[in-house]
């Protein structure tokens, strides 16, 4: 479970790299792709509530199949 802010780039690398854009991805995390822009913007910091939803979101990311993608879309 993540308990400091993410590392943002590298995630943003892993989830560009399989062929996703940050909207589908935020998506299948369960929030809005605009508040991803106002953490990376230091705007706002993450709370344990979107933390909790990132950490789920991650783990699912990292074990579907890349076939998949469109499902979250």
């Amino acid at each position: 479970m993540l308990f400091t802010d993410p590392d943002y780039e590298s995630i943003e690398r892993e989830v560009t790299a399989k062929g996703w854009s940050m909207h589908q991805f935020c998506k299948l995390c369960g929030f809005d792709d605009s508040t991803w822009g106002r953490w990376k913007r230091g705007e706002m910091s993450p709370t344990l509530s979107t933390l909790r939803k990132l950490d789920k979101g991650l783990t699912k990311f990292r074990t579907m199949r890349a076939s998949k993608k469109n499902e979250a879309a």
